[in-house]
């Protein structure tokens, strides 16, 4: 899910109605939290996700630019959670909602080796959003929410500001 114009604080309520609707519960003194709220945490979405883990629920803080896991084949989080998700998509281990907007992002995407190590980048954000004149919210949300990082936790939302 996405959306842009927020305070930190109105995205942590929408996040908190939603997460409420899923099921989803904060750490008590009794129960330890259910599910993960999955967040871009660059920029705004730091604050969010600190708010977020305030109020004790379990987040897990998605940094695109940070180190990929598989450092020999990708230059960061980004290229490699798009990669992920294209193969999941190639595999039928996944289906996607109708949704044009979204097709249209995850197809605009383009790749390269990079130029020194040949390991798999994507091109700058900004220009993608200069190509589709907007940000790619919905394909980073979608990557992000399908992107397996080693954890035993299940994943009930995640939120791209």
């Amino acid at each position: 899910m996405t959306w842009n114009g927020l305070k930190t604080t109105d995205s942590v309520k929408r996040i908190e109605a939603l997460a409420r609707e899923e099921g989803l519960r904060p750490r008590s003194q009794n129960a330890p939290a259910w599910g993960t709220i999955v967040v871009d945490a660059i920029g705004l979405g730091m604050g969010v996700a600190d708010q977020l883990e305030d109020l004790r629920y379990h987040v897990e803080r998605f940094e695109g630019g940070f180190k990929a896991g598989r450092r020999g084949k990708f230059i960061n989080f980004r290229a490699e959670s798009y990669w992920q998700f294209r193969g999941r998509l190639e595999e039928d281990r996944i289906s996607l909602p109708r949704d044009e907007t979204l097709f249209e992002e995850l197809l605009s995407v383009r790749w390269k080796p990079s130029d020194t190590t040949d390991r798999i980048q994507l091109e700058p954000k900004e220009a993608l959003k200069r190509r589709l004149g907007r940000s790619c919210d919905r394909a980073d949300a979608a990557t992000m929410a399908f992107f397996e990082k080693p954890t035993n936790s299940l994943r009930i939302g995640t939120f791209h500001f």
